[in-house]
């Protein structure tokens, strides 16, 4: 018991039993043995420990577990080891044994042991330890005749493994392991705790075992100084050091128990080992014969002075070491001299005198400060100070002396630096002392520093472990307050290390059974109480002596910047040199006043500032060379520029930027303005330097100017674009510094930036950009989904090599998305604090490495030994890998990471990338417009200027309206450069696509307009044909008529005259005879001359077009043709003259071909003269005259030649007959005559039958032209009437196309604004609401654009712009909601270019995109097995993906997918998923779908997706819950609306297509359309679709209006239904656990339609029905919510009536409520009022604000004690205020305003009492369910239970479902275990669970599910499979039941579909009496008589009271 409670509780024992007093008993044998046990360990054996010590045997005897409590050095140990001492005195065996472990120091599994995965048993500690103990195990030391065998756990108490010792601790004695064995506890077990709290103890654990408190002062410090004096050799140290101890300690207690500030918590028992630690060290240095009173004295003063004084910290709150010097010596006189404090000297044993400090600092001797060869690296330099001198000093004299050793401080002031300093300086063969340093991180767990320590360490042997012999290895543990601190504020790797400083040895962690003993071990340790744990656990710190390091005092940074600055500067001119003392306190005072207005806080963390940034800004600042830096304002301008690089790139917004300067400029201007150098040389603009621009030597130097920055910057790009993947950057001001900084960061060793800035900023393309300009190679991980530890740490061993062994420049670049395992961070963190990573090199890999870089580092004189080999390996991977971060401010990951790893802060660059400024902006924008081609009236580039700014205002809006999106409504969007850049590109899409559309409209309206119009006018032109036409049908008729009537008179004629030729015709028979036979005797003679006759007609024949053409084409006729051609001038021209038988008149006369042959073949042969025939002779004689001959000169002249010869001959025999031929002829002229006169006659009836044939022709022709003219006619009139058809049918087409034309015309004039309206809305408003969305575009954006003169339709919609009524009515057809903000959404997603993420908690978005992609779609969710091989597929097949149930976090695995890294390789697309090549199919289409109402993506996630939030929106909702409604009550009229709306929408789709179809079958319209008949039938046929369709929808509005009217009736159900459920939707703010789905609201929606009672008029029906809404609703949600929410549910109910005027007195006053829910205070006059509490005085003071009550607080105080009254009142919202004010009971709800002020403990009963009387039926509402039991309730659940609806009970404390489920199950019939399944979730049983629910899913069983949230991500496979029942249906039965207690990890789309109920007791009295009597069955009750109803009423009403008491804890029962 602690001190402070003994004399109570003794007066406790002495009230109980007074006048009775009990001595105490002690074992005398047993106290003699401690003594003597005592005296020979030389402890001291006072009266309290032998006392402590008989206690702890007593309690041994009575409890086999007993607990040693007290605080950290109060003796436990000590007292259970003298008592184990003692049981061991004088026996020749030990019967007492102990074996101690640190249940912390090992895992839970190795403490018990655990079943590894191959299902072996792997012993734990506790189980060897314990079951050799009670088997007596001799090889463990363990035998039958040790009576004692403690298990002595020393560690903290949790409740995770001491819950699993209660049956060891109970009166079972077992413990039982994991693998079911049962170790039982022998009687001489005992298990002893030695803890020093309890906070973590359930009290059944402490109940358990017997406690033994030790207070601190029990034992004290005392014993240990006396113990340590004993052993002093010295006589005076022995007489002097005992009175010291009693005059100093109890002096420093008393003196610094108050008004000091230590670095960390330290028991006094530290500090006094402290002082015997530092007096160890000390004393043996005094000289002998000087060892006196008063040189013991000084030591001892000294050591004291640091051991109390040393962890007193000098901080902004104060300097506690100086207030410490001044208090010693106002205590104990003049120890020190008075200059200065007793912390700057230290007493000389040697000399006996007090030294300065500063007077033992070495002087610095400069040195090359560089990375070439002989020069240093400026972080490797050291300059020692006094601070480091006396620390060394101290640690040395500690080291020494195997003591312990902590420096304790910020970070940056050089703990580590001075211990690494220190532990260099020993020398491993002269000291013995090996050192090795430990760096912990927040992983680094007990079995990660065992492992560590183990590295470094050998087996000597058996189990004894440590350095080579001889030799001490010290551990240098850095950060040792970093680790992980677990649930119970353990942290196990310092659990590991307390085990081995009380104990000396550690457990084997593959062999838990061997105890490894560490030997020859020490450690030092630093930490920062700013960082990790702040402490560490107080059992491990009290074993070191402690200090606190602060930051260097003003001299110390001075001497140490002086020294370093000065010594770089010792080279330069004298005039620089001048400079260093001014630079160095004006980099001082900047420091301070840095430290002093930026101070860290939760969002600034990172403003952490110290010594780095000094040692930052120099180490730039020596970059500076002699050579270049000649005056000085070169070197002041390079200050200024190190200086703005360190502080402001870190600072986190732009005005911080604004006030660094205006303090720094001061500083600068008073410290350095000076007569060699003016303000303007040092504040000149672009102040930039560089080590690439100006010289080719890579020397740091000033950019001449921007602008050739910029320049060398584009070259720069361009060069890196030939040679890497492309970067279209945008080289703006911001950017250009950013590579700049980023370049200068890298190019010094050890240089590692941290970019900091939101996702798309520009930081990996700007850091490449820089690192290509410094010849560095980037790499970079490829993570995925698998991507492991060992996968980065083979990534890293990679580019270790390249960097320490190839001396590649390489940067290793990591985005904060990369980390998908946080424990990446630890080898990250070791890379940029220390350059070393301790385990991730093997040791064979370290010696082939060592062995690499042999020869370098001989040729660098680097000792031959490993460790200074394994040190130049750092070096040089410090010189050569750079580390770059780029992270995001954004959410607390960042800030956890920080915390958790100072050094990603402490040991980079920062620069920070702020939001792009606007002219950045819109620079960019100009940039990525030049190419944009638009039609607009004003100069384009001047619409592409106002264009670039109004982009930016859009950007900087939405960048504005997020923040108000996040103050109010407390959703989160961010928009970045990225989305800028998106914003831009998906402008010119737009406007590409658009213009291209357009044109294409205008295009096919003209051709349509055209050939109207050309059929117009064909149409007039038709007309004028048709009535020429006409005219001429009617002239044919009369002709034609004629020619009939003269055909009939002619043919009578004909018939006479036929008559008289038939009598001439005999008469010409009887000649004929006669000359036929004078004929034949003729032809006989003729036939000789007949084949003469036909071969001059052959010839004639044969001769051609072509022969006669080629030979009349001769110029010269061939020799001899020209006597076949003059022969035939002869006979054929009759040409009898031989001179004008030329060639010439032989061509003319051939000259028509055609004709010449014509006469050749006409001449007859008889008719040849004489003359001829002798003209002819000569040619036919002359042989050369032949066919033959002459065939080989023309083959004309031979057919002609042929002709010649044969119609000669013919002639010659003619002449010969020509006698017989005459009497021929007279035969033949008699004939002649009388055939002439038979010709005569038939001339005549030929003549006739000519005529008659001429009539009948011209008849013919008449009627055939009669027959054309009327066809023509006919023609025309169709063609008329056709042309007429197509042009009146399409008359209003022609006047509405035309008049489409011309507004298209227009619109492309304003098409630029129109776009980038719309493409604003598509980059940027998905993720708003309907307001902010409308403030926006319409107010924002819109007023905008007309400012600028862009542009832009009158009235511009972007929904109009990005789709039409057709698209529209398409997406309402396939499941979209109808209203505005759900078809923005859906235009939205069918335009944007990057992938949507839809923020979708109803699953209205989903549904509609499950039916709009039906047929090409796959569905996955991220906790699927297989879902990258299901997105592989569907990227490489063009598949469309719904990625559904994602979370905030989105794994990395898809980041080049959301990216878009898509590269083209050959002709195919790929990108790399899962670090594989797929190829990509650009018809590929990817959706993410969250289920999260609130979800908070990070800004990378914004950039690469686009936000839409598809939550419903209110009126949405109201549309769908009036169909449903009147669905259910007027099936007939929603039918009706609901044809109605399918055939608005399907007449809308055909309207579109119909006049697509016409418009296209126009275009397609061959040349004449009116000769396609079809083509105009059809147009028709499309118009008069049209027609109907258009007044079917008039048709379908005027029924529509009807319907609507009818419909409205029901909307207030529907209004109040929505409200309702996005009332629900926001419970989930006040627990997760409260999730509700559209679909389970629906169900109760229509559950309380059917349920409602039936009234007769249509207003009360519907009165009704809101009723019935109201309660069920109620009924569902209260019944899932716990006890302490049920008010705030009712409350927002009855307030969100209240608004919409559905109850109340329907003047809502919003300022009031307000005022409600905020009680805002006021701070006035002083509270005049002394009953009032201060906070009601301020409360009523805000109140008297509200109008209405500005008398109030007047009022209170003039009747102040009529208030009081009031105010005393048991229940005051009951009773009626004083004054005026008592009208207030009228008004309830201002009454709670008053109430609310002034007791605000009544608000409860007031708001219950205000919703009783405000709410219809409101007692219905507080007493809900309060007349039914848990049996009841269930019941009445599974009535609402579906097999698609689970039932998820919410556990508390004391609820037993699973009993009242048992009940139910059996009266429905179902058996456990065969058709009820019980399953306990836990390893293993999901299997079992998934088993079980497909077996009821089948047969309509019961599975309840017990204790789900033990199995989180397994829950995720549960939802997926609950939706695959509910898609496939499930037997009618099935039900599933879920168990769980509140969690946050239990999966979304579990709890919004189940009906959730919570079983806690109800909140108040009354409450519980009923809930309590309605578990007694009403037949029961009823039966019972009064006495036991009576006794049943006292047991309720008993257990009601116990129930309300537990609101006050454990106090209240």
């Amino acid at each position: 018991m602690p001190t402070e409670d003994i004399p109570i509780f003794l007066r406790l024992v002495n009230d109980l039993f007074m006048g009775l007093t009990v001595t105490s008993k002690v074992d005398e044998n047993l106290k003699e043995k401690i003594v003597r046990v005592a005296k020979e360990r030389g402890l001291q054996y006072d009266e309290m420990f032998v006392n402590k010590t008989c206690n702890f045997q007593e309690l041994l005897d009575v409890r086999h577990s007993v607990m040693l409590l007290g605080p950290a050095g109060c003796a436990k140990t000590t007292i259970w080891k003298t008592l184990q001492g003692a049981h061991n005195l004088d026996k020749p065996k030990k019967t007492c044994v102990a074996e101690t472990v640190n249940p912390k120091a090992v895992t839970g599994d190795e403490l018990y042991g655990y079943m590894t995965l191959a299902k072996d048993w792997k012993d734990g500690v506790l189980s060897i330890i314990m079951r050799g103990m009670s088997k007596n195990f001799a090889e463990q030391g363990f035998h039958d005749y040790q009576t004692y065998k403690w298990v002595v756990l020393d560690g903290d108490i949790d409740a995770v493994w001491i819950e699993s010792m209660n049956t060891v601790m109970d009166d079972n004695k077992v413990l039982t392991l994991v693998s079911n064995e049962r170790v039982p506890l022998s009687p001489a077990m005992r298990m002893v705790f030695e803890i020093n709290s309890l906070k973590n103890a359930t009290p059944a654990t402490v109940s358990r075992a017997g406690i033994l408190f030790i207070n601190e002062t029990d034992v004290g410090w005392r014993p240990l100084v006396e113990t340590w004096v004993q052993g002093r050799e010295s006589s005076t140290e022995k007489n002097n050091l005992p009175s010291l101890f009693d005059r100093y300690i109890d002096a420093l207690v008393e003196m610094t128990r108050r008004g000091y500030k230590e670095v960390t918590s330290i028991r006094l028992i530290n500090k006094v080992s402290t002082i015997i630690s530092l007096l160890e060290g000390l004393l043996p240095l005094v000289p002998e014969g000087k060892m006196t009173p008063e040189t013991v004295e000084m030591i001892f003063a000294f050591s004291a002075m640091w051991a109390f004084g040393g962890p007193m910290i000098v901080d902004k709150s104060g300097d506690y070491r100086k207030k410490f010097s001044e208090d010693f010596a106002t205590t104990f006189g003049a120890k020190f001299p008075k200059e200065g404090v007793c912390f700057d000297y230290f007493y000389d044993p040697a000399s006996g005198k007090h030294v300065q400090w500063q007077s033992l600092v070495p002087k610095h001797s400069p040195v090359p400060i560089g990375t070439r060869p002989g020069e240093t690296p400026f972080n490797e330099l050291f300059v020692e100070t006094t601070e480091t001198v006396r620390v060394t000093y101290l640690l040395d004299k500690l080291v020494r002396n195997d003591k312990y050793a902590m420096l304790v401080g910020n970070a940056g002031t050089g703990k580590t630096e001075i211990i690494k300093n220190y532990l260099n300086s020993l020398d491993k063969d002269e000291d013995g002392i090996l050192s090795k340093n430990i760096v912990m991180s927040y992983y680094t767990s007990s079995l990660t520093l065992q492992n560590e320590l183990e590295g470094y360490i050998d087996k000597r042997s058996g189990n004894i472990f440590g350095p080579p012999m001889g030799k001490k290895m010290v551990f240098f543990i850095d950060d040792m307050n970093l680790p992980y601190v677990e649930t119970y504020g353990t942290q196990n790797s310092i659990a590991l290390l307390t085990q081995h400083m009380q104990y000396g040895s550690i457990f084997d962690r593959t062999d838990l059974g061997m105890r490894k003993q560490l030997m020859d071990i020490q450690y030092l340790a630093a930490m920062n109480p700013t960082a990790g744990s702040f402490e560490v656990c107080e059992r491990c710190q009290r074993h070191f002596a402690t200090f606190a390091i602060a930051m260097p005092s003003h001299s110390d940074l001075n001497t140490i910047f002086s020294s370093v600055f000065g010594g770089h500067l010792s080279t330069f001119q004298p005039s620089m040199q001048e400079l260093t003392g001014k630079i160095v306190d004006t980099a001082i005072q900047v420091y301070e006043a840095v430290s002093t207005r930026f101070l860290p806080s939760a969002v600034r963390f990172m403003y952490n500032w110290n010594m780095r940034e000094l040692a930052n800004i120099f180490q730039g600042c020596c970059l500076a060379k002699g050579d270049y830096y000649i005056k000085p304002a070169m070197l002041a301008r390079l200050f200024t520029h190190e200086s703005h690089r360190v502080y402001a790139d870190r600072l986190v917004t732009e005005d911080e930027i604004e006030v660094f300067d205006g303090f720094f400029n001061e500083i600068v201007k008073k410290n350095l303005v000076g007569p060699n150098l003016s303000a303007e040389d040092l504040f000149g603009p672009d102040n930039v330097y560089t080590n690439f621009v100006t010289m080719s030597d890579g020397s740091y130097l000033p950019a001449p100017s921007m602008e050739k920055l910029k320049a060398v910057l584009e070259a720069k790009l361009v060069e890196y674009n030939e040679s890497n993947a492309i970067m279209d950057l945008v080289l703006f001001k911001q950017a250009i510094l950013h590579i700049t900084r980023i370049n200068r960061i890298i190019q010094n060793p050890g240089g590692n930036a941290m970019l900091i800035g939101v996702g798309g900023s520009g930081k990996q393309s700007l850091c490449r950009l820089a690192a290509f300009i410094g010849d560095f190679e980037v790499r970079q991980i490829s993570v995925t989904s698998s991507y492991s530890v060992e996968d980065l740490k083979e990534e890293l061993r990679s580019v270790y090599v390249a960097a320490g062994v190839r001396g590649n420049p390489i940067v290793f670049l990591m985005t904060d998305s990369q980390i998908v395992n946080e424990h990446f961070l630890v080898y990250i963190n070791g890379i940029i604090t220390s350059g070393w990573i301790p385990d991730l090199f093997p040791k064979e890999d370290i010696d082939n490495i060592l062995g690499s870089i042999a020869n370098e580092a001989k040729s660098a004189g680097v000792p031959d030994t490993p460790e200074s080999r394994i040190n130049f390996f750092v070096s040089k991977v410090k010189k050569n890998l750079h580390v770059v971060l780029a992270f995001s401010p954004v959410g607390d990951t960042f800030r956890t990471r920080a915390r958790r790893f100072p050094g990603l802060v402490n040991s980079t660059v920062i620069d920070q990338f702020h939001p792009w400024p606007r002219d950045a902006l819109v620079s960019v924008a100009e940039r990525f417009l030049k190419d944009v081609e638009m039609s607009v009236d004003e100069s384009p580039d001047e619409v592409k200027r106002n264009l670039a700014m109004h982009m930016a205002e859009e950007h900087l809006s939405v960048a504005k309206m997020s923040q108000h999106f996040l103050e109010t409504q407390r959703r989160y969007n961010y928009v970045t450069p990225k989305s800028f850049l998106e914003l831009i590109s998906f402008f010119k899409f737009l406007l590409g696509s658009k213009q291209t559309d357009l044109q294409r409209l205008v295009d096919r309206l003209d051709v349509g307009l055209s050939t109207l119009r050309k059929t117009s006018q064909d149409v007039t032109e038709l007309q004028k044909d048709l009535k020429i036409t006409m005219d001429k049908v009617g002239e044919k008729k009369v002709a034609t008529d004629k020619l009939i009537e003269e055909m009939s008179v002619q043919q009578a004629d004909a018939q006479v005259q036929e008559e008289a030729a038939q009598l001439e015709a005999e008469k010409a028979n009887e000649e004929s005879e006669k000359a036929m036979k004078i004929e034949n005797e003729a032809e006989k003679e003729l036939g000789e001359a007949k084949p003469a006759m036909e071969a001059a007609a052959g010839a004639v024949d044969c001769l051609s077009k072509a022969m006669l053409s080629e030979l009349k084409n001769l110029s010269k006729p061939p020799s001899g043709v020209d006597k076949v051609t003059n022969a035939c001038l002869i006979l054929i021209e009759k040409e009898y003259n031989p001179k004008k038988q030329t060639w010439n008149r032989a061509k003319a006369m051939m000259q028509n071909v055609d004709a010449f042959k014509g006469k050749l073949g006409d001449f007859r042969g008889e008719d040849i003269t004489e003359q001829e025939v002798g003209l002819l002779q000569k040619y036919v004689s002359d042989e050369s005259f032949t066919p033959e001959k002459m065939s080989s000169k023309s083959a004309a002249a031979a057919n002609l030649c042929t002709w010649v010869v044969n119609i000669y001959n013919f002639n010659r025999i003619y002449v010969k007959v020509k006698p017989l031929m005459d009497s021929l002829q007279a035969a033949r002229e008699s004939k002649a005559a009388a055939i002439a006169s038979l010709e005569a006659a038939q001339q005549k009836v030929a003549d006739v039958q000519e005529q008659l044939a001429l009539l009948n022709k011209r008849y013919q022709e008449a009627v055939r032209e009669k027959k054309e003219v009327e066809d023509q006619a006919e023609a025309l009139t169709t063609r008329a009437d056709l042309a007429q058809r197509l042009v009146g049918g399409l008359a209003s087409e022609n006047v509405r196309w035309g008049q489409e034309i011309e507004r298209l015309k227009r619109n492309s004039l304003t098409l630029v604004g129109d776009c980038m309206l719309a493409a604003g809305f598509v980059s940027y408003v998905g993720a708003f609401d309907k307001e902010l969305r409308e403030e926006l575009w319409k107010i924002q954006w819109s007023e905008d654009l007309k400012g600028r003169g862009i542009p832009m339709t009158d009235g511009s919609d972007p929904l109009e712009v990005l789709s039409d009524e057709g698209n529209n009515s398409k997406m309402v057809s396939e499941g979209l909601p109808s209203d505005r903000v759900s078809l923005e959404n859906g235009a939205v997603l069918t335009n944007c270019k990057r992938w949507p993420l839809l923020i979708d908690p109803q699953a209205q978005a989903i549904k509609w995109l499950k039916r709009k992609e039906e047929g090409n779609l796959d569905i996955i969710q991220l906790t699927q097995k297989n879902w990258l091989k299901i997105l592989e597929s569907a990227i490489t097949n063009g598949r469309c993906v719904i990625i559904e149930n994602v979370g905030t976090d989105i794994d990395a695995t898809l980041d080049p997918v959301l990216s878009r890294a898509i590269y083209k390789k050959g002709r195919s697309l790929y990108l790399k998923l899962g670090g594989e090549e797929v190829e990509y199919d650009p018809k590929f289409q990817l959706y993410l779908q969250t289920k999260l109402s609130n979800p908070h993506y990070k800004p990378e996630i914004a950039a690469q997706c686009t936000l839409i939030n598809f939550i419903a929106t209110e009126r949405g909702l109201e549309d769908q819950l009036l169909a449903k409604v009147v669905e259910l009550e007027r099936p007939d009229l929603e039918e009706k609306a609901r044809d109605l709306t399918a055939a608005a929408i399907s007449y809308q789709i055909q309207l579109v297509d119909l006049e697509d179809e016409l418009l296209e079958r126009l275009a397609n319209a061959p040349e004449d359309i009116l000769s396609d008949v079809p083509l105009i039938e059809g147009l028709e046929a499309t118009k008069k679709t049209a027609g109907e369709i258009n007044e079917a929808v008039e048709s379908g509005k005027v029924t529509q209006r009807e319907v609507d009217e009818a419909r409205e009736a029901y909307r207030p159900q529907a209004s109040e239904g929505a409200m309702l459920y996005f009332l629900l939707t926001k419970l989930c703010v006040i627990d997760h656990m409260y999730q509700y789905s559209l679909d389970s609201f629906m169900t109760f929606f229509e559950k309380s339609v059917r349920t409602a009672p039936a009234r007769d008029g249509l207003q009360d029906r519907v009165l009704s029905l809101r009723d019935s809404l109201r309660m069920s609703i109620f009924t569902w949600v209260s019944r899932g919510l716990f006890e302490r929410h049920k008010l705030i549910f009712m409350a927002q109910l009855t307030f969100n009536l209240m608004k919409r005027g559905i109850i109340g007195s329907g003047d809502w006053n919003e300022a009031q409520f307000q005022f409600l829910i905020r009680a805002p205070t006021k701070v006035t006059d002083p509270n005049p009022l002394s009953w009032l509490p201060n906070a009601a005085w301020a409360a009523a003071s805000a109140l008297a604000d509200i109008e209405g009550f500005d008398k109030f607080t007047s009022d209170l105080v003039e009747a102040s004690p009529r208030f009081h009254e009031w105010f005393n009142a048991i229940s005051p919202e009951d009773e009626k205020l004083p004054l005026d004010w008592a009208g207030l009971d009228r008004q309830p709800f201002q009454k709670m305003l008053v109430v609310r002020c002034l007791r605000p403990d009544r608000m409860t009963s007031a708001l219950t009492n205000f919703i009783r009387s405000t709410l219809p039926e409101g007692n219905s509402y507080i007493e809900c369910d309060s007349t039914l039991n848990s049996l009841e309730i269930l019941g009445s659940c599974l009535e609402d239970s579906t097999p698609r609806t689970p039932i998820y009970f919410i556990l508390s404390p004391g609820a037993n479902v699973v009993a009242d489920l048992d009940k139910k199950a059996a009266e429905n019939g179902l058996q456990k275990g065969i058709s009820y399944h019980n399953v306990s979730m836990g390893q293993g049983q999901d299997v079992v669970a998934m088993s079980c629910l497909e077996t009821a899913h089948r047969s309509g069983h019961w599975v309840i599910l017990n204790n789900v949230h033990l199995m989180p991500r397994w829950l995720v496979e549960l939802e997926k499979k609950l939706d695959e029942y509910a898609a496939e249906g499930s037997h009618d039965k099935f039900r599933v039941f879920l168990t769980s207690d509140p969690s946050k990890t239990i999966p979304i789309g579990i709890l919004n579909r189940c009906i959730k109920l919570t079983n806690e007791p109800p909140t108040g009295l009354k409450a519980n009496l009923k809930r309590a009597w309605c578990f007694f069955p009403k037949e029961y009750i009823e039966e019972a008589d009064s006495k036991t109803r009576s006794i049943l009423f006292g047991l309720c009403h008993f257990h009601s009271i116990v129930m309300e008491r537990k609101q006050f804890g454990p106090m209240g029962v």
